[in-house]
């Protein structure tokens, strides 16, 4: 840990210029576990998680599933995620707060159920 800052800066340098797809086949050869991070485009076109049978498409959402898949229970989506915000003030009320306390939250900006436009 004394010098982690200076690890991680070789590193990500070392790593910036690697193919990730082709760094991690390199891995798996050497029998060290690894994988790239992809975009969910990519995730959602990619053969591993076809194979997996890890998408979904159900009710206009289109996104992955469950990763783990055991062979007496392997689960399923049986609902769609739910929408940015749609479920915050469910959530605080089983926490404990009432409705007034909830939308002073929201008018405060302290939580809210809109996405924010960048």
């Amino acid at each position: 840990m004394a010098h982690r800052d200076e690890l991680r800066g070789e590193l990500v340098g070392l790593l910036a210029t690697r193919d990730g797809e082709a760094l991690c086949a390199s891995l798996l050869a050497s029998a060290i576990p690894a994988g790239p991070i992809l975009d969910m485009p990519r995730v959602l076109t990619h053969p591993h998680a076809k194979h997996r049978g890890m998408l979904v498409e159900q009710g206009g959402y289109r996104g992955t599933g469950l990763a783990t898949k055991f062979s007496r229970t392997p689960g399923g989506a049986r609902k769609n995620p739910p929408r940015f915000g749609e479920d915050g003030r469910g959530v605080l009320k089983d926490a404990g707060f009432t409705g007034d306390e909830v939308q002073a939250f929201i008018d405060s900006g302290v939580v809210t159920e809109n996405r924010r436009r960048r």
